[in-house]
């Protein structure tokens, strides 16, 4: 190598050896962490875990059972926003569940399964039991089942309830029991506007079956942040429309080159199956994250074979991806960046590996790296003091990389593939790509730099532009790099930043464990470099590099035409019709309209069901129902569509228990299966209105939905009731007060920030079929109605067969 590559190499290394002595001192300030001490390890959370349930009276013997490491992210987030880092770290810490060891045992093919949940110390702060709806159970009273709840709160969580207040209950009559919910509020505790603590109960029948503890976020700050956040996505899906264009040029240029002859496969073939298998085991490796979400309604032969295509199908493409973008971005280096005199994928080898040239790109991307690592630090430091910077604390490595089999695997395998992706896309492939198309190389960096960067808008750092601003200077750099270093440069730097920066918290947790682990890593990440120092050591390089220079390809000669048969084309009126060939297809056509009128199917909705009503007349009628309630809707917008729920699969219950024609009465009668639409709303804000029209023209449906902050009345339940009994007498003339052909199943209760509200749920008792329900439904928002609707509820059970897949299935 020559001096001045020693004088790059050197300033790379010193400037790295700094940038990471920043990254180490000053990491928890620029990548905020959440305060975690891990005193279980995954092992001794399954085994406590078990401990409880057994405690409970429960056996897990027959149960699979699945765990993750997990945390609640809106409310990690908006402690942070709210209350800052430290205070979230020590509330964390004391008593506010965020982080937990996440455990299920289920089933396949079975509704019931068990949950628990334990924060890193070890305390439970989530139970759940889920059964059918039909299991049967006790039928006790709000008041009879309080008492249960009461006590499992006090003795087996050791809560002393004289720091909580009960804000809402809930009743919901099931098949065979009753379940009763009751909610209660931390006293003493509110973060910014509404923020509040809160611990649920489920009384199923006589037993407690479910159990939360959780931060309830407000609802106005959820949806600010949601916006916040919209405007990010839709920042980094401009800039995808730019990513995709450069996928169909590299498309393009494959075509090009392949016809000319001129691609060079080898070198990006190998690195695409190397991210293929990599991408392979790591999809693998984290069987434990997709088998917690495992749906029981799947067989579990049909999931592992879903799971297994899934990961074969992913990596495959994602090799394939690599490949096609190394090979159409190794042919434009070529020939505009190294005038036909080498392909910088075309004779990847081992010997490659101890050459001179990649000797250099490896410590100069080791250096770019840690040097990449001290920037950001800097910038985020900086951000955080003098801009109103803001960048949450690390999260995604804790639910990925601990939840797998091996922690050690995620970050190498995430660095593996995003170098490869995004280095072989805007440094190997745009670059030469733009240079070709705009003659100028420092707008070519620029333009690529840019767009790389606002890719990432869509990160939670705030503002929404800042890792657009942040990366736009480490694209340009790479850029930079790229074009005097080659891609090996970037895409080392690239792959050592990404699993350096998410194994980093692994280094710095107390697990052993995780620590090993993340020794493990950092040690692998450095075997690039030892081909590098073993070439530099022996005084190998020269040779090696040059025996490595390509001649200019040549060529292929373009070849000579075969003679070809004479082709006789015909005119078009050749393939006309002539007079018996179209009596022939006169006679079917009038066969086939005679046999569909003749053998009429009886076609569930068909009798019963007429469309007479136009989009105009449905929001007419919409309209004068919203006036006839003396709502005012001035500045909102207005939209209208129509929806078909016939082939719900709760229908399908009722055609096979009531047949078709009984079917078509009752779904016309008591349900709205056609119904249009009409909404009114104001963009970036809660509340609006819709209201449905059945097909008569009939109101079918009222939905007025409120922000939680909306001021209303605070009722009993009980005062609430009659409110909903006589807005449905009123508007529907529904009598549910007429216990002959109603019966009320649910009544629930919820406390708003300033208001409550009241949930009911009737039973049309005189038409029943089977074990299914038609319901009907209204909401007291306050003191008013704002919201009723007709349904058919189908039983849990039939729908969970209906909805079983096995392996034929899935195949």
């Amino acid at each position: 190598m020559e001096r001045r590559d020693w004088t790059w190499i050197v300033l790379f290394l010193i400037l790295g050896a700094a940038g990471l002595s920043t990254f180490v001192r000053y990491y928890n300030d620029a990548f905020p962490v959440a305060s975690l001490d891990f005193k279980l390890s995954r092992e001794e959370a399954y085994q406590k875990a078990e401990t409880y349930l057994h405690a409970l009276g429960y056996n897990t013997d027959a149960f699979e059972s699945a765990q993750i490491f997990g945390h609640s992210g809106t409310a990690q987030i908006f402690l942070e926003r709210t209350l800052g880092l430290a205070e979230t770290n020590r509330l964390a810490r004391d008593w506010v569940s965020i982080w937990s060891w996440r455990i299920r045992w289920f089933k396949p093919l079975e509704k019931e399964e068990l949950r628990i949940h334990l924060d890193p110390g070890g305390r439970i702060v989530h139970f759940q039991h889920r059964i059918l709806e039909s299991d049967p159970g006790a039928n006790l009273t709000q008041e009879e089942a309080r008492p249960i709840a009461d006590t499992f709160l006090q003795t087996t969580q050791g809560f002393d309830l004289s720091n909580y207040e009960r804000i809402e209950k809930s009743s919901v009559e099931r098949e065979a029991r009753i379940d009763h919910t009751f909610t209660y509020r931390k006293n003493g505790f509110t973060v910014g506007d509404d923020g509040h603590y809160r611990l649920a109960v489920t009384v199923q029948g006589n037993a407690v079956g479910g159990f939360v503890e959780y931060l309830k976020v407000p609802e106005t700050w959820i949806r600010n942040y949601q916006e916040i956040r919209s405007r990010a996505n839709l920042l980094a899906q401009i800039f995808g429309v730019f990513w995709i264009a450069l996928a169909v040029a590299m498309l393009v240029v494959i075509v090009q080159k392949y016809r000319q002859g001129t691609l060079s496969w080898r070198g990006a073939t190998l690195i695409g199956i190397l991210v293929a298998v990599a991408t392979l085991i790591g999809s693998i490796n984290s069987l434990p994250l997709t088998r917690f979400g495992y749906n029981t309604t799947q067989s579990y032969a049909s999931f592992m074979l879903t799971f297994l295509f899934t990961g074969i199908l992913g990596s495959t493409v994602g090799g394939a991806i690599i490949c096609l973008t190394g090979a159409s971005g190794g042919v434009l280096a070529r020939e505009v960046l190294y005038q036909n005199r080498r392909n910088p994928l075309a004779r990847l080898s081992l010997k490659h590996m101890f050459s001179g040239g990649f000797a250099r790109s490896t410590l100069v991307g080791y250096g770019l790296a840690f040097t990449h690592l001290g920037y950001v630090t800097l910038f985020y430091i900086l951000g955080n003091e003098y801009l109103g910077v803001w960048s949450p604390a690390r999260m995604v490595e804790y639910n990925n990389t601990f939840s797998t089999f091996l922690p050690w695997i995620y970050p190498l395998i995430t660095g593996l593939v995003a170098s490869t992706n995004e280095e072989f896309f805007f440094r190997l492939l745009a670059i030469p790509l733009l240079i070709r198309l705009i003659k100028k190389p420092y707008l070519a960096v620029l333009l690529q730099a840019i767009v790389w960067a606002f890719l990432h808008a869509n990160y939670p750092q705030e503002p929404i532009y800042i890792r657009g601003l942040e990366l736009t200077v480490v694209g340009i750099i790479f850029g930079v790099v790229f074009l005097r270093f080659g891609i090996w440069a970037t895409v080392i730097s690239h792959y050592v930043y990404n699993a350096f920066l998410g194994v980093y918290p692994m280094v710095q947790s107390s697990s052993l464990y995780f620590q090993i682990s993340g020794i493990l890593v950092v040690g692998i990440l450095f075997i690039p470099a030892v081909p590098a120092l073993f070439s530099l050591i022996t005084g190998k390089t020269r040779e090696i590099e040059d025996e490595e220079e390509e001649p200019p390809p040549e060529l292929a000669p373009p070849p000579v035409p075969e003679p070809q048969e004479t082709i006789v084309r015909k005119e078009p009126e050749a393939y006309l019709l002539n007079k018996k060939e179209l009596t022939l297809a006169g006679i079917i056509a009038l066969v086939g309209l005679v046999l569909t009128l003749a053998f009429q199917i009886d076609r569930y909705g068909k009798r019963t069901l007429k469309l007479t009503l136009t989009r105009t007349e449905a929001v007419a009628h919409a309209e004068a129902f919203r006036q006839t309630l003396g709502l005012d809707l001035e500045g909102y917008r207005r939209t209208a569509w129509f929806a078909n729920f016939l082939g719900s699969d709760a229908y399908t219950h009722l055609v096979r228990k009531a047949g078709v024609a009984r079917a078509d009465t009752l779904t016309t009668q008591e349900t709205n299966p056609w119904q249009w639409y009409v909404r009114w709303f104001k963009p970036l804000e809660k509340e609006e209105l819709q209201i449905a029209v059945n097909h008569r023209g009939e109101i079918s449906k009222l939905d007025h939905r409120l922000p939680e902050g909306k001021e209303g009345a605070n009722l009993k339940i009980d005062d609430a009731r009659p409110i909903a009994e006589a807005f449905l007498a009123e508007h529907f003339s529904l009598t549910v007060t007429d216990t002959t052909q109603y019966k009320l199943l649910e009544a629930r209760s919820r406390k708003r920030e300033a208001r409550t509200d009241h949930s009911f749920v009737w039973e049309r008792i005189d038409k029943k079929v089977a074990d299914g329900e038609f319901r009907l439904e209204a909401t007291v928002h306050g003191d008013r109605v704002g919201y009723t609707r007709k349904r058919y509820k189908a039983p849990e059970a039939f729908l969970r067969e209906l909805r079983e897949s096995h392996v034929k299935d899935t195949i």
